[in-house]
């Protein structure tokens, strides 16, 4: 008796069902209601896959496909992404978070991933000057023309020049 090798497609199909419907169903903001996670994907898929509620972050500027799921997971790069809420002294101005970016490499005191919302800061890149924001994503800015050095994308501004090193503008 012979018998008839099992074919993988209907597997297949049903696995881009499944992915259909979370990129379909998953969380987007509606005005007004800024609990609510919008998710986007990091340009370098660093960084958190969704809107998040940190004061210490700047959100995405141009609308972008959504590309969260779970917990949260960029669905685009597999990178997992989550942040903590340490602290939550909103009403006098404090919050102390920390977040976990599974492509971050680095050791800043928490651990390999690890960051906490104060963890910003300005380093030099071949083609200009990069801005890492608390939760990894980065800013980047291009080459400095005199005082002032542009983003790269002109809605994140420009930095110039300080007497003690640079402002974002």
């Amino acid at each position: 008796m012979r018998t008839r090798p099992r074919s993988i497609f209907p597997a297949f199909r049903h696995l881009i069902l499944v992915l259909a419907g979370m990129l379909h169903f998953a969380p987007e903001a509606v005005a007004g209601q800024a609990n609510i996670a919008q998710c986007v994907r990091p340009a370098n898929g660093t960084g958190h896959p969704c809107r998040s509620n940190n004061p210490f972050t700047l959100g995405a500027i141009e609308p972008a496909i959504n590309s969260g799921a779970g917990n949260p997971v960029n669905l685009a790069t597999g990178n997992k992404y989550q942040e903590t809420i340490d602290l939550p002294l909103r009403h006098d101005g404090l919050l102390v978070m920390r977040s976990y970016n599974a492509m971050d490499r680095a050791d800043r005191g928490l651990g390999v991933g690890w960051r906490h919302n104060f963890d910003i800061n300005l380093q030099r890149t071949p083609d200009g000057l990069q801005i890492t924001q608390a939760d990894g994503s980065r800013i980047l800015f291009g080459r400095r023309a005199g005082k002032a050095a542009p983003a790269a994308i002109p809605a994140h501004g420009r930095l110039v020049i300080a007497d003690s090193g640079w402002d974002w503008h």
